[in-house]
């Protein structure tokens, strides 16, 4: 048994040693040769690699945007325009009994289209943001009844 280790100690070493790499430490700078077409363009230049890498999730303030439609069959502005916005969500309750409409191109109509977004059924819900992408010209919204509640919510 002696023996085995001692020959494996040895491949080990011998082998090891001859194929060993020396790590260098990261410096910043990536090499990078652009391709166009399967043929290498550009003369080389490192690239600075920069930015930040984001370690913990990204802290917004909800507020509250529910409510009723004041007057049935007309738009209402839900949110206003707001470049700040890091996300929303509108849902039309479950205890709904009509359609509610949403459009961040203009009033949204009734009974749905252009320039609606969606148009919810009781118990469904819309996002103003989907892959990185959030929605942040005003939300309009429209039902049928005044009265009609909405839940929404406005991420910043």
């Amino acid at each position: 048994m002696r023996k085995l280790f001692w020959i494996c100690a040895a491949v080990l070493l011998m082998y090891g040693h001859a194929n060993a790499q020396k790590l260098e430490p990261a410096t910043g700078v990536m090499e990078v040769a652009p391709y166009v077409g399967g043929t290498a363009v550009g003369g080389g230049s490192p690239l600075p690699v920069t930015g930040t890498l984001a370690t913990s999730p990204l802290t917004v303030a909800p507020t509250d945007r529910g409510g009723t439609i004041t007057l049935g069959g007309t738009a209402q502005t839900l949110m206003a325009a707001n470049t700040s916005r890091k996300g929303c969500w509108v849902q039309n309750p479950v205890s709904a009994t009509e359609t509610l409409h949403i459009s961040s191109t203009g009033n949204a109509v009734i009974p749905g289209g252009p320039p609606d977004d969606a148009s919810l059924a009781p118990g469904q819900s819309w996002a103003c943001g989907s892959n990185g992408t959030v929605i942040q010209t005003a939300i309009t919204i429209n039902a049928a009844t005044t009265g009609h509640t909405f839940i929404a919510k406005e991420l910043q």
